[in-house]
């Protein structure tokens, strides 16, 4: 037995009468774009004690460190920014998890830009 995307669609209330999301992932200037959408962006990012060049995402850690929740009574650009890094963390790591397990991927983030 498998899931298919139908029962998916019904568990998760989403309509599947949408268009697709497709693109290209970009890995150029990655500091630059989480910083943009989501605030922050440490340049000194660790992944397994050493200094994090990645090309694939942000360490999950690194995010829930740092986006887990929003403070009390700020302007509606940094609601927007933790709002963004929570649905970065949720396509990432509950949704559409990969191998690696402890990286939120680039693949979703030009997707939170609207």
């Amino acid at each position: 037995m498998t899931v298919t995307l139908q029962d998916f669609a019904m568990i998760i209330g989403l309509p599947l009468h949408i268009e697709s999301l497709i693109g290209r992932v970009w890995n150029k200037f990655w500091h630059e774009r989480v910083t943009g959408l989501i605030g922050d962006c440490s340049p000194s990012l660790t992944a397994r004690g050493k200094m994090d060049n990645r090309s694939s995402g942000v360490p999950f850690k690194w995010l829930r460190e740092n986006r887990s929740g929003c403070p009390q009574g700020v302007d509606n650009e940094t609601m927007e920014q933790y709002a963004r890094a929570y649905l970065w963390y949720l396509l990432s790591h509950v949704l559409f998890i990969d191998c690696s397990g402890d990286v939120a991927s680039w693949m979703f983030l030009d997707f939170l830009v609207d």
